[in-house]
């Protein structure tokens, strides 16, 4: 499959950290923060009512999901310094690229100097972190005494370097806390090409970028990823308030978690008001169904792909679409109006349903993409053989995921990322009234894609 499909794919190689380090300085625990995430456009290829000290900036938004990825921006070192990373719940590695890198691509931001920060520190072999971590060794080289790592990706992809420590800084705020991460020596593939500087790892492990500031006490176990339809969106950092109070469809990890992913179980997948005809074992094949921030498409066993692909091709044809294709052999029809308008004229809506009767909505925009042709849509569900089912971040834009790692569940909820992403950052300083704020600052419905807002998108959603 084409590589610009998988732009970050679930680890190779994962670790098992046990993050022990904690700040001397920080907020105190319960806060929470808010980063706005951007879609930057590629080369071709339950705890409410805590205090609030901090919240993020607030970007501009370009680029699609056909050949993109969301990526929010992280501030480190001293003076900090800001780099664009790939927000990635499939990885559980940080990583930006170092200034002595030997062979890392050309990217929107100048490398990382730990020289020229005066809080950094090389994590060296004899640091209890370096000994726990699956992906970390000891490098007996270049830099022999000193942390490294490497990893590697489905799509072939590399990063290698070593750790550093350094200090993380919340956007509009002074509040710092000490995080791990990687400095890049040496990238391959996608992560050479890419424009943004490197990655945020999300994963489901003890060393990712959530768990160390959780392990700081700079926030509770929790966090949210919002991807906006048709660009945008937000991280929550902590259990943020959301406005109008959105009702969750939570189900549970899975009792038999794959590696550092977070795994769900799937009971089926619905399409309009049929349920497809999967065998009940489909989804306990290879690592189940992982849900992946850094994917951007959706990827499904063999007999759910067949099954849900039948689906789309009846109902197009039903609806007078007519059957084209793409550069890459893709399903496409053409004949409905541009920018996803009136596609629910024509296909409906699909769920997929997990255990504990959590559901996962997918109007067509959660499951189409749309060609630079205007309404030519093609299919974002793809063949994954007996490899597992991966759920990408097509089928969850307006979609506010919910991470509560600390309860080892995950939920969903309707909302427009896009205009949570635009709320001033200011707004969530306020204690006691930023909920109401929030609240005033964001629609409190779901809407469905307008035209004034495919308007102002890139030609590919």
């Amino acid at each position: 499959m084409p590589q610009a499909r998988l732009l970050s794919a679930w680890l190779l190689i994962t670790s098992a950290s046990l993050f022990t380090w904690v700040a001397a300085a920080g907020p105190q625990h319960g806060n929470f923060y808010i980063f706005p995430i951007d879609v930057k456009q590629s080369a071709p290829l339950s705890r409410p009512g805590r205090r609030l000290v901090a919240a993020a900036g607030k970007l501009d938004v370009d680029g699609s999901v056909r050949v993109g990825y969301f990526y929010a921006v992280l501030p480190l070192g001293t003076p900090p310094k800001l780099f664009d990373v790939i927000v990635d719940t499939g990885s559980t590695v940080t990583y930006v690229p170092c200034n002595d890198c030997e062979h890392c691509g050309t990217h929107n931001d100048l490398p990382f100097n730990p020289s020229q920060s005066p809080t950094s520190k090389w994590l060296s072999c004899n640091d209890q972190q370096c000994k726990q971590l699956d992906t970390y060794y000891c490098s007996t080289e270049e830099h022999p005494g000193q942390c490294a790592y490497r990893i590697a990706y489905a799509e072939q992809s590399t990063s290698e370097g070593r750790l550093v420590r350094d200090m993380f800084t919340f956007p509009d705020s002074q509040t710092k806390v000490p995080i791990t991460f990687g400095c890049e020596d040496g990238e391959s593939g996608e992560i050479y090409r890419q424009l943004p500087d490197g990655l945020v790892g999300m994963g489901n492990s003890a060393g990712a970028f959530h768990s160390q500031l959780a392990a700081a006490g700079a926030i509770p176990h929790v966090f949210s990823l919002c991807f906006g339809f048709p660009t945008g969106g937000a991280m929550l950092l902590g259990d943020a308030p959301v406005p109008s109070n959105p009702q969750y469809s939570w189900t549970r990890f899975s009792s038999s978690n794959f590696g550092d992913f977070y795994s769900v179980d799937v009971d089926q997948i619905t399409f309009g008001n049929k349920t497809l005809d999967i065998p009940s074992y489909a989804f306990d094949t290879g690592y189940k169904t992982v849900l992946d921030s850094g994917t951007t498409f959706i990827y499904l066993v063999t007999p759910a792909y067949r099954q849900f692909a039948a689906a789309v091709a009846a109902a197009a044809a039903a609806a007078g679409l007519r059957e084209t294709t793409d550069d890459y052999g893709d399903f496409c029809w053409s004949g409905a109006g541009p920018d996803f308008v009136d596609l629910d004229r024509y296909l409906p809506v699909a769920s997929i349903k997990f255990a504990g009767n959590g559901t996962l909505k997918l109007p067509p925009y959660r499951y189409m993409f749309q060609l630079s042709q205007k309404g030519t849509y093609c299919m974002a569900v793809f063949d994954n053989h007996n490899d597992g089912s991966l759920i990408g971040g097509v089928a969850t834009r307006n979609v506010l995921v919910k991470y509560d790692v600390a309860h080892q569940r995950v939920g969903f909820a309707d909302v427009d990322c896009q205009a949570l992403g635009k709320i001033p950052a200011k707004q969530f300083l306020t204690n006691g009234t930023a909920a109401a704020a929030v609240a005033a600052a964001l629609p409190g419905s779901t809407r469905a894609p307008s035209a004034a807002a495919a308007a102002t998108t890139p030609q590919q959603q």
